[in-house]
């Protein structure tokens, strides 16, 4: 029982050792690699409908002023 308990508890420390360096690391890739593409994919989307937003305030905004 002392051999086995000993050996589960070593173990045990090495798989959550490995499993936390592992998940850390991927999870700090991951949140490096998602921010970076969220904020260029949403600061592109964000310009894009800034632009469209006024051109189609525009384009109603002229209408309705001719109207």
């Amino acid at each position: 029982e002392k051999v086995s308990n000993i050996e589960v508890d070593n173990n045990r420390e090495v798989n959550n050792i490995e499993m936390r360096k592992v998940n850390n690391i991927e999870v700090n890739n991951n949140k490096e690699v998602n921010n970076i593409e969220m904020r260029k994919v949403s600061n592109i989307e964000i310009e894009n409908w800034k632009k469209w937003i006024n051109i189609e305030a525009e384009k109603v905004n002229n209408i309705e002023v001719e109207k």
